[in-house]
């Protein structure tokens, strides 16, 4: 990748972040980690984690008590694959609306050096560095 594809790159990424914060929905991850990256990535709206013991099912109807639109940003192997699609028709089922965009734009951008979302930073800190040398 030369230094104008890694500076493309970073330039969508930041639109990516930046238009997730502007929407104001609230972002699903699978973990802990996975929202600690999107906090240092510049991610301002609340991010909500789904590992914390709970069934898909009570899940998506604690967060429909709150919210009616949601941004799915789960993992973009199989298991994260698998889990956005359970939350998907979880949050169908109570009348939240997702949001997949976000997530198929990232893991289009990033599937070859990364396969999860807690690995954005460290990708983003990585292309930033071929761009400052």
């Amino acid at each position: 990748m030369n230094t104008r594809e890694v500076r493309e790159e970073i330039e969508e990424l930041n639109r990516i972040f930046a238009s997730i914060s502007e929407d104001g929905n609230p972002v699903v991850v699978e973990g802990k980690k996975d929202a600690e990256a999107l906090r240092a990535l510049g991610v301002e709206v609340e991010i909500l984690v789904f590992n914390r013991g709970e069934s898909v099912t009570v899940f998506c109807e604690r967060v429909a008590a709150e919210y009616r639109r949601v941004v799915i940003l789960t993992d973009w192997d199989r298991t994260g694959r698998h889990l956005a699609h359970l939350l998907v028709d979880g949050f169908r089922s109570v009348g939240v609306e997702c949001n997949m965009e976000y997530r198929a734009r990232i893991a289009g951008l990033c599937r070859r050096e990364t396969k999860d979302v807690e690995g954005l930073y460290r990708h983003y800190r990585r292309l930033k560095m071929v761009v400052s040398e």
